[in-house]
């Protein structure tokens, strides 16, 4: 929902979701370890080249969240704008005069 109204809240949610979903496949993989490995007579590399391109997803799209331009201009929906007052007051006095 916040994506399709694009609130400014989006950026911040995304970064929490995809850092919970490394969270999450780590934890999956702990468990995976303790549980069924034991049984298994070889490593998988699978379990580690799943939760680095994990991680490598994640970094991308966070530090493409943290500096775009193109993002910052798009979820604006609900942010608080501060107008400067002192142009305001310039542009006044000068339509008095």
């Amino acid at each position: 929902m916040l994506y399709f109204t694009k609130s400014y809240k989006f950026t911040n949610f995304f970064i929490i979701f995809s850092s919970s979903f490394i969270i999450f496949k780590l934890i999956h993989r702990c468990w995976y370890c303790l549980i069924v490995l034991p049984f298994e007579f070889k490593f998988n590399f699978s379990l580690i080249k799943d939760i680095v391109i994990a991680i490598i997803y994640t970094c991308i799209w966070i530090a493409y969240m943290l500096k775009s331009v193109r993002v910052s201009n798009t979820f604006v929906n609900g942010r608080r704008v501060m107008v400067p007052i002192v142009p305001l007051l310039v542009n006044c006095i000068k339509e008095i005069k």
